[in-house]
């Protein structure tokens, strides 16, 4: 999820690279050479520097996470070389909801058997089929009564919301946070 409008890419890169010549290798666990460019497109070169800057952050991040240690606090004043970018801080809190996320995921869903991933597809069918049948149904008639429409309203809700747990996990499966018995990622 990106939260940079087109034209701030260019902003987005100077910053970074701002950010990059105050923060030591120490800082960061990475050694990066700052190059000025020589004018190439903007989404060239905040492409080729995110990579680098993401690494950077998530280390940091999931260092002071494994340390139960704050981030390091920033005024809003100018002169302060220790404040961030908001495009940047902005990162640093996706990487940390990332962190937390997948930390409690792993913590919370501890082994996942096919049968279950199957028996959950088979519910996310069943509640289609219903709230499908239940619409049909209510075709028929030349008017639709309240409670019809309430019946139609908790059924789609109900296969929405398991379509998107399933969806979610599907997710979860591919990027290794869910582990399931018998696949290998």
């Amino acid at each position: 999820m990106s939260l940079i409008e087109p034209g701030d890419i260019k902003h987005q890169f100077n910053s970074a690279r701002s950010w990059m010549k105050e923060s030591t290798t120490a800082d960061l666990d990475i050694s990066v050479p700052v190059a000025k460019p020589i004018d190439p497109p903007a989404e060239t070169a905040a492409s080729a520097i995110a990579p680098k800057l993401k690494a950077g952050l998530s280390d940091k991040l999931s260092q002071a996470v494994k340390q139960d240690k704050k981030l390091p606090k920033t005024t809003s004043s100018p002169g302060n070389s220790g404040a961030v970018a908001a495009g940047q801080y902005d990162r640093m809190i996706e990487d940390m909801i990332r962190n937390e996320s997948q930390a409690e995921i792993i913590q919370h869903v501890i082994k996942v058997e096919r049968t279950e991933v199957a028996a959950l597809v088979k519910q996310v069918a069943r509640a289609k089929g219903r709230y499908l049948a239940t619409l049909l149904e209510s075709s028929k008639g030349k008017s639709v009564s309240a409670s019809s429409i309430e019946d139609l309203k908790q059924l789609r809700d109900t296969h929405e919301e398991l379509q998107q747990g399933l969806n979610d996990l599907r997710r979860h499966i591919m990027d290794g946070t869910v582990m399931v018995e018998g696949v290998r990622n």
